[in-house]
């Protein structure tokens, strides 16, 4: 039980307060128990001295006020008190520091050796050394005789010893082979009289008697090759040895003498060839090779090049056993995949007749009717079917080249078709067949299909991989892999995805990712009729939807983000759907030396790490939902609160928005309420208009006017008379398009730091040629705004003798009030303006949103593809141009809003549209995304960040749709109307329009995190589910009875129980209580709810009942549990027991509030 904190003076606090007696002063600050206060006075005659004892009253515990910690303060420790003289205690067991504002008391860290162990080891690393050296030697305690040998035995001196044994005395070479019978490749030195040499024990006379378990001599012995290797985890070593031929090496398999290689293989010795073995390589090493290569990558090369190392790391020649240890490495991991598949329990076929994909690492998260779906799930109403649907993501990845080596005649795979690669001949004749099919997108700059049909395959048998795994768990699927040719064309995506989905049950809906679905998805069902028919496929009778990942739809085209968007999609949760190219992530580190191999090696190994992959998944998979599960409660209820503050100042609305959000996503409503309205008119439509109503004027009364308004002027121009043909709304126009020419200049002459000649005589042109663009304008002004001409005329040299990109041409926004309602500006300019700068304003956010998008696709374009200095010049060339596309919107827009501004009086609410702020200029991402960038980099240690990386818990930067707001250019639309009630949209009034969007997408939000809690509930349940199916599995197979000959049961009973052991583990270690208690429903509870609950979720979905808005709000914050404050200020570690409480709540409400 911890102690109550105490609360401490933060201000003017005088650690003498506590004193109680002029006797304990400076002894102790604390009170005692019984404080007193004795009083001492003198007598009227001063002889005698009167006493008095005063209880103290207690102190009352008081209050201080919080205080703000200051980066400048630091931890302090009483000491000695500079105001009385007196010192304080010797040694305080607390310091005071300051936390949340306030000054607390706290103890202190007490130090220990092992806090400090390299500060340690320098004080003694002389007696290490010297311990070290000892053991280089003969030690300090030589004996003189071998103390192993009998006593009746002549003296021996002693001269060997074992390195690899625990106790290793000297010993004489009779007792160092003896002790070494049953441990042929220790590492043995001899005492030369000045060191110790290394010494085989082949040449220490040991010979290996193979084929007698026991170690007893063979009758009748074959003797083995004169040079046999054994490859160990600890070197290289030669190795005699002699094959059993005596009757004890009857085979159990065959009823015959047992062959050379079974007899290495019975000795845990895996020969490198069948007929005539000269090379083994242990178990023991295989298996510690193939740990390392999984878990660190480490490549065979280096592995054995550092076994030869530690062998003789002099120089000396070793024999090259390389090859033939490759050969085994790979031969081993096919045979674990098999036994880890169960084949070597499987009494009715051979390895040839396994099924396609039978070796793949299943997820035990997704959904398998039959297994771990309960009965009727294909029933359950429509506001929860979708925790039945299956989440699958496709992706390319080029790093994942083969060159040109070998062939599959001279190289063959040993399980094609067995686990995640497709069935090579079929797939390899379909690719063939298909191979002039030409697509290319129009969308995406990702580099999907641009360089589908370029030179970049030149030099190699495979470009890349193509993959398909689960979305929501990062496992890959039963043959859902195959190699790319000429990068990623239709035709090997269309035959993976089908050989994919043969393994999935017609009845589970679909949701289907890939960085192109947009362009891929057009089509699809022709194309996949037209495959090879035992993968053909119809989706007509499936249900399936297609999405981009969060990512990667970030350089799509807007209509393909609002079509395509997970965080716009229903059913899908919070899937980002970047799970596999964390994938590529990890298995990136093994693509240098996959990129060597012949076509069946790099099948096998790189099968070999896939299948590593999923099994890791798998067992994190209960502490991943946990994480994931905690996380969502606390996000959803943020959301769902902010979503309620939101709407409670759009009553009038956010039903019906809240309605048609339900009734899109619910395919009932065509209308997508998350399209950005960017349609609207422009300058040149405005223009159009203008014209249109000049036209209806009479040419000689706009003559006779313009005539009249000019000899106003003092000033004659009679030189430079207007073209009086030229309607007002062209005359401003015209001055709009000088304008725009200045900004282009401008910008493009700051974009020039040393302009060279040539590129100042282009500069020179162009600003003769904007000069007499403005002469000319001048004298159209001379008709219509004489007023202007006067404002110039007033105006210091300095400013009219300028650039012609920094002339002001004044129009009427340039203005002031009392100017343009003169008589020497016609009355209609202002107005027309105000409408030309409305199309102006929509014109160049269109423009700005445009030019962000591409800039994105042009930055992730270069990060992905350009590896050499040409490429990444020419990209950032290509990204500096776009960049100053931006700036150029953005200042036109910039000004066009200043301009309007002026023109209505500077009141910014009569505007129409928003400030554009430099802040405001990103793209789909968070406006503080920078800062948190840079906090997270500050806080996140490299172990944890590669653990979450692991774990598939990385934030996908598309991903950030969950929880922010986008800047308002994306979804901020407006007419540049100055009424408030004219309506753009059907019921949808201009001054609601601003805040229709931002509340629809925070009602998606709140559904999709809805969703993803009764996602992961769901998949809680199925793991435990999946698992329990998956050992009693095991069961079975280790009983069954069906192997030809009864010595071979024993044998695979063992293996049934060993591999069923592991599952019951991991069913243990889901079924922990914080687990179990968060969302593992049983099967009937889940049945139950399909059945009964599924009326009452219906029913809250169509009750049309409640009219008042206000009670249904109530009713929405009863259906939110009291405890929010527990969940979220809980520890994550371990979760509240009212989890499942709150998840029966939100499956009970569906879709409905």
């Amino acid at each position: 039980m911890s102690r109550p904190t105490k609360r401490f003076r933060s201000a003017n606090y005088n650690p003498l307060s506590n004193v109680t007696s002029l006797h304990s002063l400076g002894l102790s600050f604390h009170a005692p128990e019984d404080s007193i206060i004795q009083q001492s006075r003198f007598s009227d005659d001063g002889r005698r001295i009167h006493n008095r004892v005063i209880g103290a009253a207690p102190v009352r515990p008081r209050r201080y006020t919080a205080i703000e910690p200051h980066d400048d303060w630091t931890d302090f420790e009483p000491g000695l008190n500079e105001y009385s003289g007196f010192r304080g205690p010797e040694e305080t067991p607390f310091v005071f520091q300051v936390r949340k504002g306030r000054v607390t008391k706290v103890s202190k860290r007490k130090i220990f050796a092992s806090d400090r162990p390299m500060k340690i080891f320098i004080s003694h690393r002389d007696d290490y050394l010297t311990v070290q050296m000892i053991l280089k030697g003969r030690g300090d305690r030589v004996p003189e005789r071998c103390t192993s040998c009998p006593s009746d035995c002549a003296p021996v001196e002693p001269a060997f010893r074992c390195i690899d044994c625990t106790h290793s005395p000297l010993v004489c070479q009779d007792c160092i082979v003896q002790r070494h019978q049953c441990n042929p490749l220790h590492r043995i030195e001899h005492w030369t009289g000045r060191y110790f040499k290394k010494v085989s024990l082949k040449r220490l006379g040991l010979v290996v008697q193979l084929g007698h378990q026991d170690g007893s001599e063979c009758p009748t012995p074959v003797l083995g090759p004169s040079k046999f290797i054994v490859v160990h985890e600890n070197g290289v070593h030669r190795v005699s040895l002699r094959y059993c031929g005596c009757e004890r090496s009857v085979s159990s398999l065959t009823g015959i003498m047992h062959h050379k290689w079974e007899q290495l293989m019975r000795n845990r010795w895996f020969p490198a060839t069948h007929t005539r073995p000269k090379t083994a390589c242990t178990f023991q090493m295989l298996q510690c090779f193939h740990m390392l290569t999984l878990s660190g990558k480490l490549t065979a090369y280096d592995y054995y090049g550092g076994l030869v190392k530690l062998t003789n790391n002099t120089g000396e020649k070793i024999p090259n056993r390389y090859p033939s240890t490759l050969r085994v490495s790979r031969q081993w991991r096919h045979l674990r995949m098999l036994r880890r598949g169960g084949r070597g329990n499987d009494g009715e076929r051979t390895i040839a007749q396994t099924k396609p994909g039978k070796l793949a690492v299943q997820c035990i998260a997704c959904p398998i009717p039959g297994v771990n779906l309960p009965e009727g799930w294909a029933n359950a109403p429509d506001g929860i079917k979708f925790i039945y649907a299956m989440f699958l993501a496709f992706d390319a990845c080029f790093r994942l080249k083969r060159k040109k080596v070998s062939s599959w005649t001279r190289d063959p795979s040993l399980q094609d078709g067995m686990a995640y690669f497709v069935e090579i001949q079929p797939y390899l004749a379909w690719v063939k067949k298909m191979q002039e099919q030409k697509e290319m997108s129009t969308c995406t700059g990702l580099s999907a299909l641009d360089h589908a049909n370029t030179k970049y395959h030149e030099g190699y048998d495979d470009t890349g991989k193509v993959a398909g795994l689960c979305a929501r768990h990062e496992i890959l699927q039963k043959n859902g892999m195959g190699a790319t040719q000429v990068g990623k064309r239709y035709a090997n995506v269309d035959f993976i995805v089908a050989s994919l989905l043969r393994h999935l049950s017609v009845l589970l809906a679909l949701v289907l990712s890939y960085d192109i679905a947009c362009q891929w998805s057009k089509n699809l069902i022709k194309r996949l009729k037209a495959l090879p028919p035992f993968i053909r496929l119809n989706l007509v009778s499936r249900v399936v939807k297609f999405v981009i990942p969060k990512l990667h739809i970030l350089g799509h085209l807007i209509k393909c983000q609002e079509k395509f968007s997970l965080s716009l999609t229903g059913g899908v949760g919070q899937t980002d759907a970047e799970s596999i190219e964390r994938l590529w992530s990890g298995i990136g580190p093994v693509s240098t030396s996959l990129k060597e191999m012949g076509p069946g090696s790099h099948h096998d190994i790189l099968e070999d790490h896939i299948g590593y992959w999923n099994w890791n998944k798998i067992t994190s998979m209960g502490a991943l939902l946990k994480r994931r599960l905690i996380a969502a409660f606390k996000e959803y209820q943020g959301q769902f609160q902010s979503w309620a503050e939101f709407t409670k100042s759009q009553q009038q609305h956010a039903a019906e928005w809240k309605d048609m959000v339900d009734e899109y996503e619910g395919g009932l409503s065509e209308y997508n309420p998350y399209a950005s309205p960017l349609s609207g008119k422009t300058a040149q439509t405005v223009r159009l208009e203008l014209a249109k109503e000049a036209i209806d004027k009479a040419t000689r009364e706009m003559r006779e006017e313009e005539r009249q308004e000019a000899e106003q002027v003092e000033e004659d121009f009679e030189d430079e008379l207007p073209d009086l043909e030229t309607s007002p709304g062209e005359f401003l126009y015209f001055g709009l398009e000088i304008e725009h020419q200045q900004r282009e200049l401008g910008l493009d002459i700051s974009s020039i730091k040393s302009p060279t000649n040539k590129q100042m005589t282009a500069i020179l042109d162009r600003r003769t040629k904007l000069t007499k663009q403005i002469r000319r304008f001048r004298a159209l002004q001379l008709a219509y705004m004489p007023v202007s001409l006067q404002a110039i005329a007033t105006l210091p040299a300095s400013q009219t003798g300028v650039n012609a990109e920094e002339i002001p041409l004044y129009l009427p926004s340039m203005l002031s009030e009392e100017q343009r309602s003169s008589d020497l500006c016609k009355s209609c300019l202002p107005t027309m303006e105000l409408r030309l700068r409305d199309g102006q304003l929509n014109e160049h956010l269109n423009h700005l949103r445009q030019a962000l998008l591409v800039k994105k696709r042009m930055l992730t374009y270069k990060k992905t593809n350009a590896r050499n200095q040409g490429a990444t010049t020419r990209s950032r060339a290509l990204i500096a141009r776009q960049e100053k596309k931006v700036k150029l919107a953005a200042t036109s827009y910039q000004q066009a809003w200043k301009a309007k501004l002026a023109l209505v009086g500077g009141d910014k609410n009569m505007v129409g549209w928003k400030e554009l702020l430099q802040e405001h200029i990103v793209c789909m991402e968070d406006l503080q995304d920078a800062e948190k960038k840079k906090a997270m980099a500050m806080k996140q240690h490299r172990k944890e960040a590669a653990q979450r990386a692991l774990n598939g818990e990385n934030p996908v930067e598309g991903a950030r749709e969950k929880h922010r707001v986008p800047s308002w250019i994306w979804h901020f639309a407006s007419d540049g109307e100055l009424s408030k009630d004219k309506v753009l949209y059907e019921g949808t009034s201009f001054s609601a329009l601003t805040v229709f969007q931002p509340l629809t997408f925070s009602y998606a939000r709140i559904k999709r995190w809805r969703e993803e809690i009764l996602l992961l509930q769901e998949e809680m349940r199925r793991c435990l589910v999946t698992l329990r199916w998956q050992a009693e599995s095991w069961e079975k197979k280790a009983n069954i009875d069906t192997f030809e000959g009864e010595r071979r049961v024993p044998a695979h009973m063992p293996m049934g129980k060993l591999q069923s052991d592991p599952e019951d583990i991991v069913v243990e270690h889901f079924s922990s209580s914080d687990v179990e208690i968060v969302g593992a429903r049983s099967d009937d509870e889940v049945e139950d709810e399909s059945s009964e609950e599924g009326e009452e979720v219906e029913a809250l979905v169509d009750d049309d009942n409640h009219d008042d808005e206000e009670e249904d709000d109530e009713e929405c914050e009863e259906d939110v549990p009291e405890d929010d404050e527990e969940i979220m200020e809980g520890d994550e570690d371990k979760a509240p027991t009212n989890y499942y409480t709150i998840t029966e709540n939100l499956y009970l409400i569906g879709y409905g509030y």
